[in-house]
């Protein structure tokens, strides 16, 4: 074999195994890079979502433990004498297995000033949500606090 017929054969086969290995696989690697671009995207996507949905599960959590058994936070059981209570309305929602209650309440109180400060005190230091629509504080004829109050709560129950 002539030296040119080898030089002509060893082209050949370079242009060969560029044109069907070498070229193809460059561009399977840019493909494949391209591929994980996505995934990567998309993974960050995934990512971000399930540290906002346990962002979410956690806050509803903590406000589970704050409001569960609201129903037995009755405003009422201060040294105040109760002359009148009611419920105004109340509503109740489920979302998958957590279910809220919420109510709407009326009350007409009368005590003296150190049971104000302490009802106010028991308001303040209590962890469930406690909403005042209306409070009027008036001097009552017997030189006691006459206190009407309207309030909302709610309750959660998981």
């Amino acid at each position: 074999m002539s030296r040119t017929t080898l030089i002509l054969l060893t082209i050949l086969n370079l242009v060969l195994c560029m044109k069907f290995l070498i070229i193809p696989s460059i561009e399977h690697y840019f493909e494949l890079k391209e591929k994980l671009s996505e995934l990567k995207s998309e993974y960050e996507d995934v990512k971000m979502k399930n540290k906002l949905k346990q962002q979410i599960i956690n806050d509803i959590r903590e406000y589970t433990k704050k409001l569960k058994n609201v129903e037995m936070l009755d405003l009422f059981y201060t040294p105040f004498r109760i002359i009148s209570s009611e419920t105004l309305n109340s509503d109740s929602s489920c979302v998958e297995n957590i279910c809220f209650f919420s109510y709407t309440k009326r009350g007409e109180l009368e005590g003296e000033f150190i049971d104000l400060l302490a009802t106010i005190k028991f308001i303040n230091e209590s962890k469930h949500y406690l909403d005042i629509k209306k409070l009027s504080i008036k001097k009552s004829e017997k030189g006691k606090i006459r206190i009407d109050i309207t309030f909302d709560t709610m309750q959660v129950q998981d």
